[in-house]
């Protein structure tokens, strides 16, 4: 009931009606919507709000919104069709990060994109995140450590393929 009162209110919004509160209703049907397993609008909303008014209040949790909207749809789609998924969880983290670089949604954007991107094989790009962590981070350890990993993995399978992988007696 509440995401169909709110979504009345805004309907109902003149002119001159201010903009933070109509901000703040947009952040609640976003988050609402959400909640509803309606990715797709709260993804509209999310970046609406973040990307026309970075500064309102509700703009930065709005923005999370839209990056876990994407990442939940990433999830729901059949392994060889997340192009188009991939790509906006990209756009959007990368959004957070360059809008809002000090505060907290950038590290938590940054920690999305490294185990992504290290899904997606792309680990020279899990690297450049990487080193956008600030040295200090509490987060910064787990990052690295999952990163080696994948660093290692990619290393261990180039070897195995260079040298004719397992059969060849090179791993017992």
């Amino acid at each position: 009931d509440a995401n169909q009162f709110l979504n009345v209110a805004l309907r109902l919004a003149e002119r001159d009606t201010d903009v933070e509160d109509l901000n703040l209703l947009r952040y609640f049907v976003c988050f609402l919507s959400y909640n509803e397993e309606k990715y797709y609008e709260a993804i509209v909303l999310g970046e609406f709000l973040a990307m026309k008014y970075p500064k309102a209040q509700g703009a930065r949790p709005c923005a999370k919104i839209a990056m876990a909207s994407y990442l939940k749809l990433y999830a729901l789609a059949k392994p060889d069709d997340r192009d188009f998924e991939s790509q906006q969880v990209v756009k959007i983290c990368d959004y957070i990060v360059k809008t809002w670089p000090k505060e907290a949604e950038a590290e938590d954007a940054l920690n999305t994109l490294i185990p992504f991107m290290i899904r997606e094989k792309k680990l020279d790009k899990a690297l450049k995140f990487l080193g956008e962590i600030s040295a200090d981070s509490p987060n910064r350890g787990i990052a690295e450590l999952k990163t080696g990993q994948a660093l290692w993995a990619a290393y261990l399978e180039g070897q195995r393929e260079g040298l004719g992988g397992p059969a060849d007696g090179v791993y017992d």
